[in-house]
This record gives C-alpha cells, structure tokens and sequence, in this order.
C-alpha cells in the first residue's frame, strides 16, 4: 500500500464512528455544484448521529428506518383514458388486479393505485404532438444530451426535474432544441380475436376499396398476388379495378362497405388484436396509400380524419413514433373549365420498427437504419394546467415502467449516498448491499444519486463506481471492499443470502423501503448474525402503506429499531407555502397530510378495507361480559394453503373475539377436527364455519363424528347481498362493521392481517377483496387468522333455550344488529 493511499486511508478511518463529520469532511461544500450549500440538513445530521450512537454499543445491530412525508407521487388525471389490453379505459376505474401494458408493450399487472384530491397538474407534450396530464411529482425515465453522447442509462426525473432543468436546450441558433428522451415503447400485445375479414384486405379496401363493393382499385400487381396467397378468389378487370369475391358481407359487418373514402375507419376487432393482425392492416394501408420520402420517413394520406387519427394511434401500438402534420393537403382538379377543390387531405408521417410495404418500388426505399433520433420521443414541452384529482399505480414489472395514453411510456437521496460512501471509506474491507423498491429506481435513482455524490468526494480514486457496484480499486480487495446494487426478486430473495462479513463491517441499505417483499426483509435478517462485526442495516422510505416489514419498525418491531419520521415542514428546501395550503384544504390529522407531509403512516391506504386506526381500537378494547354472553358461540377455522401459511382457528362471541390456536399446515384431517370438536365443547359453540378451499376433509371428521353446526365456507360463492362480488368480500365486509360497532380482538397478529387486504369497487359495480395471491405478490402474508374471523359472519346463527329472551331483548333496545354481528 502506497503511503499517499495509506494517509488518506488512516484521515478518512478517523471519522469510522462519525458519519456525520465524515459528510463535513469528505465532500466540497459551498463550491462548484455545493455552492451556497454548507452540509447536511438537519435531519440529516439527526440521523448520521443516531448511527455514530448505535457504533458506542459493541455487538449490536444498527437498525435505523426513516419515514419522511414526500409530497405528491406520479399521478395521471382520473379523467383521463388509456390503453389496456381489455382496450381503452378511464383512468380513475383502474384498480388493483387490472392490467396495463409495460414498457415491453406485454400486460403488467396493477398491484396498488393511490389517489390524490386537488393536486397540481401539468401538460407534457412530446415532439409527435402526443401529450400526457401528469403530476408534479410524476416519475419518467429519460435520458438527456450526456446520457444519450456517453451511452449511460436512463434517469429516473420527475416533472418538476425536468421543468426546472429545461425542458429544451440551445443548439447553435437554435433555442428549443429536444432534450429529453423517453424509451421506446414495445408493440402492445393486445390478446388474439377473430375477425370477418383477412386483415391485409380490410387496409387495402380502406385505402382504395370501392363504395357498396369489395373491389379496389390500385395497378400493383402485388397487391393481387398478396390476397390470392391468403385463399381470396380476385379477377382483374377494366385496368386498375380488381374483384375480390366474398368479402362484402364482412365489410358490411363492421359498417364500413357503404362508407365513402372520407367517412372511413379501422374497426376496433383490428385495432385491439395482435400485433400481426395490426401490422397486416397497415401493410395494405400502406401499399395503397402510403408513400417514402427521400429521407425515409414513412407517409400515410387520407381524406378521413378518423382514419388518419386510427392509423397514428396504430403505428404508435406498434412500437413506431407517429404524427400528423399541422397543415392539411387540399388537391384540386378542373372540370369544364373550372377550379374544383377536393377535401381536406390529412398526412400522417411516421417511423416504424418494421417495413410496412410489400409494393416493390416502396419496399425498396424503406430505410431499416434510420438513426435512433429520429425513432425516439422527445419531450417538447411542460405547461401548468390547473389542479384536477389524480391517481398513480404500482405494476408487476421488473422495471416499474407502464404505458400511458398515446402508449407513452412512464414510470412508476443524497443521505443515502452519503452512509454508502461513509461506510465504504471508513472501514477496510466494507461489504454492503443497495436495494430500492424496483430496479429502475434502484439504478436511475438511488444509483444515480450516488453517481454524483461519488464524484465529489476527495478520495474517489480509492474506489471504481460502475452502473452496479462500488469496490476498492487497492490489489486484492475488489471482491472484499465492496457494495453492490442488487435488484429484489419474490422469486429469489436468496440473492441476499450470503452477505456476511465476519470481524468487519456489513451494510444492509433499502430505499423506498415501503413497497420491498417482507420475504426479502426476513432473508436480510439472515445477514445480521455476524459476531464482532458492525452491522448497520438502514431503511429509507414514505410511509404510504399501513402494512409491511417497513411499517412494523415503526409499530411491532419497534424495540429493534431506531425510527424517524420527517416532517417535510421543517426541512429546508421544501415549499413552505404549498405545504402550508395543504394543511388548510385537508387538516394536519389527515391521511394525506399525514402522508404527504409530516411523515407518518395513514390510518388506512386509499384501497384499504380496515384502517389501522380502527383495528387499534378494537385491540385495545375491554369487554364486560353481559355485553357479549348473550350472544351465540362461533368457529371459523380457515385451513392453510400453502407451506409457508397457518391454520387459524378464532372464536366470536358478540362483540367479543378470541384467536384459539394457529397450526403449522398439515393432512392430518383427523387431529385438526378433532381439536375443533374439542373446542366446539369446551366454548358450547353452535357453529362451526369452515373455508371449504382446503377444508374438505376437516369438515367430513366432524360429520363422521356426529357434530351438529358444522358447516362449509364457498369464499367465491354468491353473496347475499347484491353490493358484494363473493361471500368472502360480504364477510369482510361484516367484520368491518362490527369493529365500528365496538368489536374486539386479542392479538396484534390478527390486527395486522386485518389491515392488509385492499378492497375495490370492479367493473359490475360490486365490493371486491384482493385475493390472498394478489396479497402474497405485494410481499404480504396470508390473512388465515382475519379469514378465520370472517367466517364466523358467514351465516345467521339463532340460539335457543334460556339466551333467547336475552338475545331478543337486546336487539330490541338496539343493542344489536340483526345476525351479522351475532
């Protein structure tokens, strides 16, 4: 080792246990892209030091969350319409279990939405004329001038970023040159349906078919030789004209065989079809009407604006950039003398993936390597609009990215950067792990950040920064010294497995901590075992979600962890007045505000069915029992489904509940029933409700055995109520208002459960409770216990004998509401 390398080492180990001073030390403030800046905020500080405290205790875990109020998220305008794979929709009815497509154009599942009342909006415009009403704080992946010249990835920007960066730039003479680029959006894989009409006809007949017949009218030769391959009987005649038998019926079928050239259009069967069907269509669009310009761009006429706007938005779904052109064409002809105008005539210029052509002479000039610049979409403009409701929505994708309206793509700190850097360069042989709630905020965000925090720091030459990992640049240590950036997996939380570190320092660091898989935290927990080893395991997020690994450091696992939660108020950079606004329209103890704002969890996510707030209320609940012995005994037993889940077996009786036991999943049918048997007897239980998923044979013991009350539970049967979309959703539904109604339970497991399935109104308009698959994707645990719960709503209960006149007496003084909350 060097000693210029060993100084520096030796000054930077100084600071090992003061990240803090570190921060002061390592990096220029108040010059070049730090001016006016003098170090970390204070909230900032607060937390370094709550790390340079937990160091003074030898052999224990530092566990530091952080909860900070984070203003508006990526939020579209509730009116507005996109495109899904189930075709278009409104913005506000997506819900959670829908599907939009992703930046592949493949359909991505919606796993949560949020909405927003009153926020501000802006119109983005693109350099094809297409647009998009966003939020703020809504996130796109972009790539500028420096990215694009130095072949770097995308950036994660938000509107404001953006807008405050410029959304054009000056190049030579001219001011408003593009800037930002988004990615390229995949072809939208729409599902296959049949259709009436080959789909090369179809665009060929829209382009030059005749009215009231199936004849065209092109000389192509290519043309024929194309529809005859397709099986379709063609006779040509009176030069151009050619006969296509068959096909009026169908024409006929979509409304069109009548239309004139002017009133046309593209059915929507072909329209929301596979990618074939949809390039087949253009190809005859194209081999009739379309043209090449000597610099390749691709130009489809028509005097039917329909049809211009339908043959945009189709190259468009398949992965092209499209425009119309702001002046119109108007051709004119003379007749005995006279100057006659024809219609407007619409051109649409456009770049595709593909060759639309099969006509020789235009195949030939289609230009497959045309320059990305001219394939790309730019930004072109930002303007403010107003304050409108919105909405923003998590997908099931690895990159967090979705398509919009016009099929554009979207996407779904520095004290990060600085505890890597601090860790990195304070202790030999550090070893750590980055992650973020998706990749693509992992790498155009978290990464990024630390990009630049990197190249300030005085001793960045003691380090090699790549788009995935920082090591030691000293012989021998790249593999030792070293922190990754590693993408969570559900489906390979094993990745971070092996992270130990025996005698040195670990540093486990998530980002966006709310929305990472619980199994992920528990695989991470793994890594904490080392003996004489600092570990410091840190968790950054908003607390947007009232469920999870990272709500639990601030509630259950709370002794574990040190918390903070920052009050966007008292940060400094933040908007003071808009903050300020917010706390007038909505209340300080609002969700939002609470959310948005001072940094707290809400009492319930905007699809959520049981607040938290409510369920805390229940578990702390203290019942007499004249208020509950009245009423009949309950069990609802709802088997395990998988390995990893528990029988729950819960006991209600009135406003009171029990959770009697929780078993490993087992076959053993015969010890389950007749532990409920048991407990049947011990608790004079008259109903037994059983799930009937995995309950079957647990159910046939106790028919074997004589039990009376003993029933099976269909979750996916009707309701009795038509506002519920299944028993399961009516149940929960229940139970929701028997905690309204001064319900109680007994144990914080339960209450977390009942917290975590989201509800939403579907298409016909009924209640509907997010499936235990759906939970499990969003890193959630089986809800067995609430479910047990439920059950025991499932159907009336009557009682008998010496309870009756007891029972009657106190729904009459409306104690009670009728057999839903017996």
């Amino acid at each position: 080792m060097s000693k210029t390398f060993a100084d520096l080492v030796a000054f930077l180990a100084s600071f090992s246990h003061d990240p803090y001073r570190f921060v002061l030390a390592a990096f220029p403030w108040g010059e070049g892209e730090l001016a006016g800046k003098s170090g970390p905020d204070d909230w900032q500080r607060d937390v370094l030091n709550d790390i340079r405290d937990g160091l003074r205790t030898p052999d224990s875990v530092i566990r530091e969350a952080v909860a900070s109020g984070n203003g508006i998220g990526k939020a579209q305008r509730l009116t507005d319409v996109i495109d899904t794979p189930d075709g278009p929709r409104t913005w506000g009815d997506i819900r959670p279990g829908d599907y939009v497509f992703g930046s592949d154009g493949n359909a991505t599942k919606v796993i949560q939405c949020r909405r927003y009342k009153s926020i501000p909006f802006y119109r983005v415009g693109f350099d094809d004329g297409a647009y998009l009403d966003v939020s703020s704080g809504h996130l796109w992946a972009v790539k500028g001038r420096n990215e694009r010249r130095r072949g770097k990835d995308w950036r994660v920007m938000s509107t404001l970023d953006i807008l405050q960066a410029g959304v054009t730039r000056k190049a030579g003479s001219n001011p408003h040159a593009k800037q930002w680029e988004i990615p390229i959006q995949g072809a939208a894989a729409y599902p296959a349906q049949a259709v009436d009409v080959p789909p090369y006809y179809l665009g060929v007949w829209i382009g030059d078919g005749g009215v009231g017949s199936s004849r065209y009218t092109k000389p192509y030769p290519e043309i024929q030789e194309n529809l005859e391959a397709l099986g379709l009987a063609c006779n040509r005649c009176d030069g151009d004209v050619v006969y296509v038998h068959g096909m009026g019926a169908g024409l006929r079928s979509y409304g069109l065989l009548n239309l004139r050239s002017s009133e046309r259009f593209i059915p929507d069967a072909y329209k929301y079809n596979k990618a074939e069907v949809r390039r087949d269509v253009l190809r005859g669009l194209m081999d009739t009407d379309g043209e090449v310009n000597k610099a390749g761009s691709l130009i489809y006429s028509t005097t039917s604006r329909q049809l211009a706007d339908d043959v945009m938005w189709m190259a468009r779904s398949l992965g092209g950039k499209a425009r119309m052109q702001p002046t119109n064409k108007q051709g004119w002809y003379y007749k005995d003398g006279k100057r006659v105008d024809c219609r407007d005539c619409y051109r649409i210029t456009m770049t595709l993936p593909f060759n639309p052509f099969s006509i020789k002479h235009r195949k030939e000039r289609y230009k497959a390597d045309i320059q990305h610049r001219y394939r790309a979409r730019y930004i072109a403009s930002i303007e403010p609009i107003g304050e409108y409701d919105g909405m923003c929505i998590t997908v099931d994708n690895k990159d967090g990215l979705y398509q919009a309206r016009d099929f554009i793509v979207t996407h779904n700190s520095a004290i990060v950067s600085w505890i890597i850097i601090w860790a990195m360069a304070t202790h030999e042989d550090t070893r750590g792990v980055v992650t973020a709630n998706t990749e693509a905020q992992l790498r155009a965000k978290t990464w990024a950040e630390l990009s630049k925090w990197y190249r300030l720091f005085i001793a960045k030459d003691m380090f090699h920064f790549t788009a995935t990992s920082i090591f030691c640049v000293q012989e021998g240590h790249e593999r030792t010294w070293r922190v990754d950036a590693i993408p969570w997996s559900k489906d390979n939380p094993e990745a971070f497995a092996g992270l130990h570190n025996q005698g040195k320092r670990i540093l486990m660091l998530f980002d966006e901590a709310s929305a990472i898989y619980d199994e992920i935290w528990n695989v991470a927990e793994g890594a904490m075992t080392d003996s004489d080893t600092e570990i410091i395991w840190c968790a950054f997020g908003n607390p947007t979600r009232p469920q999870g690994k990272f709500y639990e450091c601030f509630h259950g696992a709370k002794a574990m962890w040190h918390t903070r939660q920052i009050d966007s108020r008292n940060v400094k950079i933040s908007n003071k007045q808009q903050l300020r606004e917010w706390e007038e329209q909505y209340g300080e103890d609002s969700d939002f505000f609470k959310v948005h704002v001072r940094g707290i969890f809400p009492s319930a996510s905007d699809n959520q069915l049981i607040s938290r707030q409510l369920v805390d209320v229940a578990l702390r609940r203290e019942l007499e029992q004249k208020l509950y012995k009245f009423a009949p005994v309950i069990i609802g037993v709802d088997p395990a489904w998988t390995g990893g889940d528990m029988l729950a077996i819960v006991i209600r009786q009135g406003l009171y509940s029990k959770v009697l036991e929780l078993i490993p999943k087992n076959d053993n049918d015969l010890a389950v029933g007749r532990k409920i048997a048991k407990y049947q007897d011990d608790y004079g239980a008259t109903a037994v409700f059983i799930d009937m998923g995995y309950g079957t044979g647990i159910y046939s013991v106790g028919r074997d055995m004589g039990r009376s009350g003993w029933r099976l539970v269909s979750f996916a049967e009707v309701a009795d109520s038509d506002e519920y979309a299944n028993k399961r959703a009516e149940m929960w539904a229940e139970v929701k208002k028997w905690l309204e109604e001064g319900g109680s339970i007994d144990d914080e497991g339960l209450a977390d459960e009942l917290t975590g399935p989201e509800a939403y109104i579907n298409r016909k308009g009924k209640l509907q409770l997010e499936s235990k698959d759906e939970m499990k994707k969003r890193g959630l645990a089986s809800p067995n216990m609430a479910d047990a719960l439920a059950l025991t709503f499932a159907f009336p209960v009557h009682i008998d004998g010496s309870r009756n006149a007891k029972y009657r007496r106190a729904r009459r003084n409306g104690k009670l509401r009728r057999v839903g909350t017996l």
